[in-house]
């Protein structure tokens, strides 16, 4: 569709109603500590970055942003990781911003019941695309990309992820519903059966190893839901199970 410029009024209007929400939203947060201008920058920053109305969470503004000039470090951060969305979440959740932390937690949920755990999804919640070349010249001649081949990568890092910022959102607060505990439930015995794999670790490496990081990953993931069911907020079906894998992945981290 074309786009219409409005009168130049109506434009002055809109910037001062746009103003005003932004500093009524900044109002609410709920923070004391140091550095509070910064802190609320950020926290602008991070509700930008917040997809409206579905939740979801992209992990950064920035395409094709070279991290070599001229080279193939080049990629599309336009996605929803789950380690950022995390961040994000927990992020919300400390400065008292409970509704956008509510939308992107139920939509990480309903992202990991529809897909499972996958390293990201597009911002409408589907799987997303590999890497492809744009022809364009780029910034300073490092050809930009559409995509990310993270995509198809199996990164146990994710585990840990969800099940830290699922303690969070419940120490804050919240509840789960039943449907949310079960599905958690299973994602931890996902991850009591998959640690000993190889993958590709927090770094997204092309070739899989046995990376210490993601079996920490995979601990801290079981730790959780053991504290979790503990609590009364999972089931304790596979509580048992959780603690045995947690306690081989201790030995196998301080084996190596």
């Amino acid at each position: 569709e074309p786009l219409v410029a409005p009168p130049l009024a109506l434009i002055d209007e809109r910037i001062d109603g746009s103003h005003r929400e932004w500093c009524q939203w900044s109002k609410g947060l709920v923070y004391d500590g140091p550095y509070q201008t910064q802190v609320i920058r950020n926290a602008l920053a991070l509700k930008l970055l917040l997809s409206s109305p579905s939740g979801s969470i992209m992990a950064a503004a920035t395409s094709s942003l070279p991290e070599r000039i001229g080279g193939c470090k080049n990629y599309d951060y336009r996605f929803a990781w789950i380690r950022d969305a995390g961040y994000t979440i927990e992020a919300f959740l400390g400065i008292g911003a409970q509704p956008e932390a509510k939308a992107a937690f139920t939509w990480l949920l309903r992202r990991l019941d529809e897909h499972g755990p996958q390293v990201f999804y597009t911002l409408d919640g589907a799987i997303g695309d590999c890497v492809r070349p744009v022809d364009l010249p780029g910034y300073k001649n490092s050809p930009p990309v559409v995509g990310n081949d993270a995509r198809d990568q199996l990164q146990h890092g994710v585990f840990g992820d969800i099940f830290e910022t699922a303690r969070c959102f419940i120490d804050s607060g919240n509840i789960l519903d039943s449907p949310s505990a079960m599905l958690l439930s299973g994602l931890a015995d996902q991850c009591a059966d998959c640690w000993r794999q190889q993958d590709a670790g927090i770094w997204e490496l092309p070739e899989k190893q046995h990376y210490t990081m993601s079996k920490v990953s995979c601990w801290q993931a079981l730790s959780r839901a053991i504290e979790l069911a503990d609590g009364g907020h999972l089931p304790t079906t596979c509580r048992e199970r959780w603690d045995r894998e947690r306690q081989r992945i201790q030995q196998w981290i301080e084996a190596h």
